[in-house]
């Protein structure tokens, strides 16, 4: 009995061992975790799918399968360092909108044995949001050099979005009903716009939308022409060249500007060498003096000018020339210069001694209009100083002499005054201050500016340099970034000069110390690529010398001061900072007294 129990023992075992050898062990893969990161997302960003994976034996191959619209795409992972999962794949999402996206992986271990996480999870998904589309009609700007000639009118669509918001500049956001033109973007706003900022987003249920941004440029209105010299229909007596001149105005600060290359003066049909001149915003002076004699009787003048977005505009009108008994007129002063008061001193002679009625017209003046000078008189200021006041800035002025006959005599003058000396209300750096040269700056008052130097020096070496894009005005900062790496870790002494061209002015000189080293940043905590499982994040911080520490995240773009005039932060006592949950890029910065910088980037996930 006992040999017949051994001998069925044996044979069980034999089988056990042939069967092992037909039908080796199946190694198990088990697949215990998927995830999307993020689940919720914008057509075009990134999304990383994770999924947690472990074998008895091996994992051969894992791949990712995604039912995309236009198909199934196999995506084989890569091992993942991540907290999430061990096995991961980052997909694109630029083709994809307002779509639901399902996913899947499969495992094959060493002896081909595939596992799926059908069987054990399901199906895993994200969504991607479209984007917020803008329509604008007309689609193309109507006019040149992208500018607008007409209101357009913008429509705003997204199939996700919970709701729609757009605004205009620093203006108040507004829901989006329906069409809309550029009536919420300020009074008059379709007519002196010129170049506007329009932001749009949507809302979605799970997330909202980064602000995206549209540049309009609207010039709605034409350039005047105005100021007409020799005015229209007028009589212009015994002067055979008279002074031509015209000012285009393109009325609204904002518009395009005006084309100057697109200016053209016709006198009696032929096109004459103007000179242009600029006159504050938007405002050219047109100019032109005949060479030769004219010929007496009418003359035809026309001007026509374009602005930068298309605006065409154009004037035509008549003067002549008088052929009456003749009489010279000598007006020595003022002259076509530059004067540095307001009282400007006028002589004028009338050579065969006639008596005349003398006038003079200042086309700058807020209100033109003749105004006498004398009455009968054959001189004025030659026998007693006379003198007049004048507009500061640009005067147009025409003398103007009438006999009793009607002859008319006129001599035109052009002439600028600068009474005021540049005004120095504050520069930087500050005395005893310490610098890198990025803060120099200067807080001045002058509306004729001509140039801005700033002067800078120690025991060995001086230099000097002349500002930059430096503009007219009242309370005016300008500043500029200054070399100084000759003078490193040195005292200089600098001031500035403020020239009008008829004035100057010099600032008080002031010393400083420069220091062109950057700090050295060293960040102990937060470590990069850390996962923390709670928001409150420990920070330790050294640096080389004392200076301002601050970070911001990309979850809240705000800079936030951790200390000034530190050392370091958290490294005598626990610092702890409370961060948003999920990926966090933090930038830390450190900022000495002279503006060097250093700063970190980390990742941190919470």
């Amino acid at each position: 009995m006992k040999k017949r129990g051994l001998f069925l023992a044996v044979i069980i075992c034999l089988i056990i061992i042939s069967i092992s050898f037909v039908f080796p062990m199946i190694l198990d893969v088990i697949i215990t975790e998927t995830a999307s990161s993020p689940s919720c997302l914008l057509t075009g960003d990134n999304v990383t799918l994770y999924a947690n994976i472990t074998s008895t034996s091996c994992i051969e191959n894992v791949t990712f399968i995604l039912n995309l619209p236009s198909g199934d795409l196999y995506a084989k992972a890569i091992k993942s360092n991540s907290k999430i999962g061990n096995y991961s794949y980052t997909f694109n999402t630029q083709n994809l909108s307002n779509a639901d996206i399902n996913w899947y992986v499969e495992a094959q271990d060493c002896n081909e044995t595939l596992s799926t996480s059908l069987d054990t999870i399901g199906l895993s998904s994200f969504h991607v949001n479209a984007k917020t589309n803008i329509t604008i009609n007309p689609s193309t700007p109507d006019g040149l050099n992208s500018w607008y000639l007409s209101d357009p009118e913008f429509s705003l669509s997204n199939p996700n979005a919970i709701k729609i918001f757009y605004k205009w500049d620093s203006l108040a956001e507004k829901e989006y009903l329906g069409a809309f033109k550029l009536e919420d973007a300020g009074a008059d706003a379709n007519k002196t716009a010129g170049i506007l900022e329009l932001n749009y987003w949507s809302n979605f249920s799970c997330m909202q939308e980064p602000e995206q941004r549209l540049i309009i440029k609207l010039d709605s209105t034409s350039p005047t022409i105005k100021n007409l010299i020799p005015e229209a229909n007028s009589i212009i007596y015994n002067n055979r060249k008279p002074a031509i001149s015209a000012k285009i105005d393109d009325i609204y600060w904002s518009n395009s500007g005006i084309n100057s290359s697109t200016i053209d003066l016709f006198l009696d049909g032929n096109k004459v060498n103007a000179v242009l001149r600029a006159q504050g915003s938007g405002n050219i002076i047109v100019n032109y003096t005949p060479s030769s004699n004219l010929d007496f009787g009418m003359h035809n003048l026309k001007l026509n000018a374009t602005d930068n977005a298309g605006h065409y505009s154009e004037i035509e009108w008549q003067f002549t020339i008088n052929t009456s008994e003749t009489f010279e007129m000598n007006a020595s002063m003022p002259e076509n210069k530059s004067y540095d008061s307001r009282k400007v001193q006028f002589k004028i002679n009338i050579i065969d001694h006639r008596n005349v009625n003398l006038k003079f017209i200042n086309y700058n003046d807020k209100a033109p209009k003749l105004k006498p000078l004398c009455t009968n008189c054959n001189e004025y200021g030659i026998s007693r100083l006379k003198t007049q006041t004048l507009n500061e800035g640009e005067n147009n002025i025409i003398i103007k002499a009438e006999d009793e006959f009607g002859n008319i005599v006129e001599k035109n003058i052009l002439l600028f005054i600068d009474s005021e000396a540049p005004k120095i209300s504050q520069t930087a750096p500050k005395r005893n201050s310490v610098t890198n040269g990025s803060d120099f700056s200067i807080k001045y008052t002058e509306n004729n500016l001509q140039s801005i130097i700033l002067f800078y020096s120690n025991q060995n070496l001086n230099q000097n340099i002349t500002f930059q894009n430096c503009s007219s005005g009242k309370n005016i900062i300008c500043s500029q970034t200054i070399n100084l790496t000759q003078f490193d870790n040195q005292f200089i002494d600098f001031y500035f000069q403020v020239n009008d061209g008829i004035n100057s002015e010099i600032s008080k000189e002031t010393r400083v110390l420069v220091d062109l080293i950057l700090p050295v940043l060293t960040i102990n905590s937060p470590a990069n690529n850390t996962l923390y499982l709670l928001n409150k994040v420990l920070f330790n911080i050294e640096v080389s010398e004392p200076v301002t520490l601050e970070y911001k995240t990309d979850l809240k773009n705000q800079w936030k001061r951790l200390c000034a005039r530190c050392v370091s932060y958290g490294t005598d006592k626990i610092k702890i900072e409370r961060l948003k949950s999920g990926t966090n890029s933090v930038i830390i910065r450190a900022t000495d007294k002279a503006g060097n910088s250093a700063s970190q980037d980390i990742s941190i996930d919470v």
